[in-house]
């Protein structure tokens, strides 16, 4: 029992809602839990939660790593980062172009002046990145 109410059950015992998967239980893992059903793909990325390796992109900057999971934003402001890609396609943006970084691929972003940035693919990543619409080597 997942602690949705199946329509078989008694309505004494210890559930609530109404469990529109009966036959299957709940994956209790703070996405939709109400419905009873399970939800093997919570971010609908095509890849099933057991393989999402914890985030769509991990972001070294400032001296810092962090692993950013999906729907997360972050403000890097110390001039540089690198933006390894996941699960993607992840949107970065430096004012005023935004860059596409598919699944698989690595990138550096360094401001080299006020509003002017250095954009490169490193070598190995799987795609090429997008800025403002144009390729980057």
């Amino acid at each position: 029992m997942d602690g949705i109410c199946d329509p078989w059950i008694a309505s004494s015992l210890s559930c609530s809602g109404s469990d529109a998967c009966p036959n299957s239980a709940e994956d209790m893992d703070s996405w939709k839990d109400a419905s009873g059903c399970s939800e093997p793909d919570n971010d609908a990325d095509g890849f099933p939660d057991s393989a999402d390796l914890g985030g769509p992109a991990v972001i070294d900057a400032c001296g810092v790593k962090l692993t950013m999971p999906s729907g997360t934003e972050t403000v890097v402001t110390c001039g540089s980062a690198t933006i390894e890609v996941i699960d993607g396609p992840v949107t970065v943006s430096f004012d005023p172009f935004e860059a596409s970084v598919p699944t698989g691929t690595t990138i550096a972003v360094q401001e080299v002046g006020p509003g002017v940035y250095d954009v490169s693919n490193f070598a190995g990543s799987a795609s090429s990145v997008f800025v403002g619409g144009l390729p980057v080597a």
